[in-house]
């Protein structure tokens, strides 16, 4: 317990040599810390107009993805709809209407099994859109 105390008295004559010897190392100058508010200043006002124009941007594509979500769209639906007036899609269609199975319908338009599903599939995506 004694070593402790003499430890902690040491310890405080020796901060107190310490500050009496070199008082500027427990004080900071003023001067530096107007510095580096006005550097942090310029930082912050430099980062804000960064974050703004990237706030801009970020806009801009996000309405330029939306046009080009929509043109996509829009050209899918007039690639289907230029499809049905195929006279091979039409046939497929009749002979569906008809009842027929997809392997029948294949085989009497000597078409692929997997042409005549995927004719089928996009007919009822476009009912569904």
């Amino acid at each position: 317990m004694e070593y402790l105390i003499v430890l902690i008295l040491g310890f405080i004559l020796g901060l107190l040599l310490l500050y009496i010897l070199r008082p500027g190392l427990f004080v900071a100058k003023k001067e530096e810390f107007t510095t580096l508010e006005a550097l942090f200043d310029d930082l912050m006002a430099e980062m804000e107009n960064k974050h703004d124009s990237m706030m801009k941007e970020l806009d801009e594509k996000g309405k330029e993805l939306t046009r080009i979500k929509t043109d996509v769209k829009s050209l899918i639906s007039e690639s289907l709809r230029s499809e049905v007036s195929s006279p091979k899609v039409r046939a497929v269609y009749d002979l569906a209407g008809q009842g027929l199975e997809e392997g029948e319908i294949a085989r009497r338009l000597e078409l692929g099994k997997g042409e005549v599903q995927l004719i089928l599939q996009l007919k009822e995506i476009m009912k569904s859109s």
